[in-house]
């Protein structure tokens, strides 16, 4: 589920974000961005840097590991990985650095040109998932390996949306048929569907 979950919210991101026209103004993007994952990036990595610290020192009273391992925890946080499961956070403020310049590119291009730089981008992050390894989690790599699936959601969202037109398009249709309008009208009925009924 966890490696499920990380890619589909990072889409879900792209794909509420990216249409956004607010999206593209760097200043108040950041100053959101900040205020939503930067302050709880600070926050959680400073808690889980402290327990980290106790359980080493913990480590070298008890274990009898070397000193070396008090500094472990400073360089799991400057990696961008303060605990294991905190990684998700540095990532994500990479991605948000980019959108508005991924927003700004969205509107300058047609929607083919974006689909297919979408695509590209989600290919080349795919065979760079499997290819190569990478130190740190906020590196310029791993953001741009990201921001593949971010692009991806905002295709996925046009396309639901192009499937849910056609589907109420081909509902209508049915119902001019069949004679009965789209089906509904008879709830629109104040009396309601059943007012001739005895």
């Amino acid at each position: 589920i966890a490696r499920f979950s990380v890619p589909c919210f990072v889409m879900l991101s792209g794909a509420v974000l990216l249409p956004s026209a607010r999206g593209a103004e760097y200043r108040a993007f950041y100053r959101r961005s900040v205020r939503s994952v930067g302050v709880q990036a600070l926050l959680f990595s400073f808690f889980y840097f402290l327990w980290s610290m106790l359980m080493a020192l913990r480590a070298v009273q008890y274990k009898g590991k070397a000193w070396s391992w008090m500094w472990m925890p400073l360089l799991r946080w400057l990696r961008g990985e303060p605990y294991i499961h905190l990684w998700y956070l540095y990532m994500l403020l990479g991605v948000y650095l980019l959108a508005p310049f991924v927003v700004r590119f969205r509107q300058s291009v047609s929607d083919r040109c974006f689909s297919r730089a979408a695509w590209v981008f989600f290919l080349a992050a795919t065979l760079s998932a499997w290819t190569s390894t990478h130190l740190l989690e906020w590196d310029l790599g791993v953001w741009f390996c990201w921001l593949g699936y971010f692009m991806i959601g905002d295709r996925l969202r046009v396309w639901a949306a192009g499937r849910k037109s056609s589907a109420r398009r081909r509902f209508d249709r049915g119902g001019r048929a069949g004679g009965g309008g789209n089906g509904l009208d008879a709830f629109d009925d104040p009396a309601g569907p059943h007012a001739g009924a005895v």
